[in-house]
């Protein structure tokens, strides 16, 4: 069992159909998926056969429909409810003459605390995957450290997947290996 642990969003892609209007509708597709690096990890994951567990911080009154959606790709989920926020939002906007916008609203995923880490979270696990975007937030670096503090101290192995570059670059590198080394 591989524990994925990072940021779990709900995806909204709109995909106009022809350059945007100024002014008015544009005729486009619209359509819904779940997303962010930790759900996306999962996914792959079970893609290639490997038994995983999504921990990630969800807006309590999705909780059960995220799970039953996450359940249904074969991953098993360990969401955190929060009633303080919803669920993030990833929303992407492609139009033939512009380069593909995203805006996204961090949501519950930036309200992960050290408290959130439930004991069982490491049952039956032998590895932990933290999404670096839980590090590049200065609300859930500790709490990410942590994952990786107690991951280890239960002999598990650790990964990070630093997930984007520009971040990356804006904190440094050296910075970066600090907040992961556990």
């Amino acid at each position: 069992m591989i524990v994925i642990a990072g940021d779990l969003l709900r995806l909204i892609n709109i995909r106009a159909r022809e350059q945007s209007a100024l002014v008015g509708s544009t005729e486009a597709e619209i359509d819904f998926a779940l997303d962010g690096q930790a759900m996306r990890t999962a996914a792959w994951l079970g893609h290639v056969g490997a038994k995983s567990r999504l921990f990630a911080k969800v807006g309590a009154a999705e909780q059960s429909s995220l799970t039953t959606a996450i359940a249904a790709r074969g991953i098993e989920s360990a969401l955190c409810p929060t009633l303080q926020a919803s669920t993030g939002v990833l929303a992407t906007i492609s139009d033939p003459a512009a380069p593909v916008q995203r805006y996204v609203s961090l949501g519950a995923s930036a309200t992960l605390v050290a408290e959130d880490l439930a004991p069982e979270l490491f049952a039956q696990a032998r590895w932990l995957h933290v999404s670096g975007y839980l590090f590049f937030d200065s609300r859930t670096r500790a709490a990410a450290q942590l994952l990786v503090e107690q991951a280890k101290a239960h002999g598990l192995g650790v990964s990070v997947d630093p997930g984007s570059v520009a971040q990356l670059r804006a904190v440094t590198a050296a910075a970066f290996i600090e907040w992961t080394r556990g």
